[in-house]
């Protein structure tokens, strides 16, 4: 059967590429090795007052995805929050097409949680741009939080 081309079906077919390149280069696996990308923090900008938080430049603060779904975010090397994460397909807020995802499924150590560190239980869109990754809240005042890969 022969689909008529319509923006949603080529937005369709990207989504599935985007998303199945992705869940490939994830899964992959030469040994039994986790392997990880580490991304550092730039700035967090967004919310009501449309606010953008950058981080001291005596502070390192890192997100870790690894190979095995689980990811931690780091500053100056101490764990603040670890968990699972999924990629996954939803509806933007703002452009109302489907777009790729990351859901985080966090398991916060007790203490005291940073402000920037996301707790959202619904899935935050990503961009991934060569060295950059973008994960953005997906509603009307959510957060933006701007990455560069660490090598």
């Amino acid at each position: 059967m022969y689909l008529k081309p319509t923006k949603f079906n080529d937005a369709m077919k990207k989504i599935f590429y985007v998303t199945a390149i992705i869940t490939i280069l994830l899964s992959c696996k030469k040994s039994s090795t986790v392997t990880s990308v580490k991304w550092q923090l730039l700035r967090t900008n967004g919310g009501v007052g449309s606010i953008t938080i950058i981080p001291p430049a005596d502070s390192v603060t890192l997100l870790i995805l690894n190979s095995d779904s689980t990811y931690q975010n780091r500053i100056n090397g101490t764990v603040i929050v670890q968990g699972f994460y999924h990629l996954v397909t939803v509806q933007s807020f703002f452009s109302h097409t489907l777009v790729p995802a990351v859901q985080f499924y966090p398991n916060a150590p007790s203490g005291t949680i940073p402000s920037g560190f996301s707790f959202i239980k619904q899935p935050q869109l990503f961009i991934l741009t060569g060295s950059t990754l973008e994960i953005d809240d997906n509603n009307a005042d959510g957060f933006v939080y701007q990455y560069k890969k660490v090598y």
